[in-house]
């Protein structure tokens, strides 16, 4: 038993599977096992953030001044049919490969449809939040952490296939038979038909010539914790972690400070000059961590048209992903006017983005 009064040792429950309807209750029983010395001392706090699946914490009741929660433990229950949007194998993967590099929060409890593990404590970031440059720099740093300290295997992961492409092939095929969605703004119905061929497309446009890095593939706001006391930023929910182009981190975030679901304002996109800001504090973090030279102003510029490609398929891949949710998700979100913003803004910017 750690000094948190947690077991030491990962729990399995692979037969175990929480009900969406009390998945609180019966996640105390969990509680038992996690955090023994805690009895029946606990306090429940849920999370809305997600828009993928469930998720709640437990922290004691003597913890609850200012809702402090200096030892919270998660739970996330997957939402129903995400085992056809999410590798849950290799999500367990990169929680302990994050475990093992220090980047990632302690994994308490396997069970058959979610995870527990701890809270890392902080903020997610906001609109405003994002575009402070102290805030840019933590954010640039661990990314560029991430980038140079994971090393996935080639028996665990496809090393040589960006994650976004792969993805969007399965979830196309998963959608096959679909009759499309409109997308009034551009004048078109997309179906997985003609999505496959603008894929097919899009695949030889964003070729960067660079190795893959591991890399997050999921940086929303939401994903991003800010810890202020402690001056750090660190990334949460690894469900789309693996192999890709190091720019594409980027280019989400990039996309992603434009907001989610209905406070989505794509003029919030950032500017070029705060781009190149966050750029040159991604690439000096990277090559410290290297041992490479101080980035050179062709070596921003060069990044910068790299995340250009990089913000036009992130558009694309959560336009598709959404997509998909929109036909199996039970969540309370509206993935289909998400799945239109997201196509929308990708066919309107797809030929700037691709040729900055």
């Amino acid at each position: 038993m750690d000094a948190g009064g947690s077991r030491s040792e990962l729990i399995f429950k692979p037969n175990v599977s929480l009900s969406l309807d009390n998945a609180i209750d019966e996640a105390r029983e969990l509680m038992r096992e996690i955090k023994p010395s805690w009895g029946e001392d606990l306090e429940v706090k849920s999370f809305d953030d997600g828009i993928t699946n469930k998720v709640f914490g437990f922290f004691r009741k003597s913890d609850s001044e200012a809702m402090s929660h200096k030892d919270l433990v998660l739970f996330r229950i997957y939402g129903e049919q995400t085992d056809k949007v999410v590798d849950r194998k290799k999500e367990i993967t990169t929680l302990k490969m994050l475990q093992e590099a220090n980047l990632g929060p302690k994994l308490y409890c396997i069970f058959g449809n979610g995870l527990s593990y701890e809270f890392l404590k902080g903020v997610p970031l906001d609109e405003k939040l994002c575009r402070d440059p102290t805030i840019m720099k933590l954010v640039a740093t661990i990314f560029a952490e991430w980038h140079v300290k994971l090393k996935p295997s080639e028996e665990d992961f496809d090393l040589d296939t960006p994650v976004p492409i792969l993805k969007c092939r399965q979830w196309l095929n998963e959608l096959s038979g679909h009759t499309g969605i409109r997308l009034e703004e551009v004048d078109q119905t997309v179906t997985p038909r003609s999505l496959g061929e603008e894929l097919a497309s899009l695949e030889v446009s964003v070729v960067i010539d660079e190795p893959l890095v591991f890399s997050h593939n999921d940086t929303l706001l939401a994903n991003i914790i800010f810890n202020k006391r402690a001056n750090t930023a660190r990334l949460i929910d690894y469900e789309y972690g693996g192999p890709n182009y190091r720019a594409f981190d980027i280019g989400n975030h990039f996309d992603e400070m434009c907001g989610i679901g209905d406070t989505i304002d794509f003029s919030l996109f950032p500017k070029e000059d705060e781009q190149k800001l966050f750029i040159g504090f991604y690439l000096t973090a990277f090559n410290e961590m290297k041992g490479l030279a101080a980035p050179s102003k062709d070596d921003v510029q060069l990044f910068y048209r790299n995340v250009g490609k990089m913000c036009a398929l992130s558009h694309f891949y959560w336009g598709v992903w959404s997509f998909l949710q929109s036909t199996i998700s039970k969540i309370d979100f509206d993935y289909t006017q998400y799945a239109k913003d997201k196509l929308t803004e990708y066919f309107k910017k797809k030929h700037q983005f691709l040729n900055l």
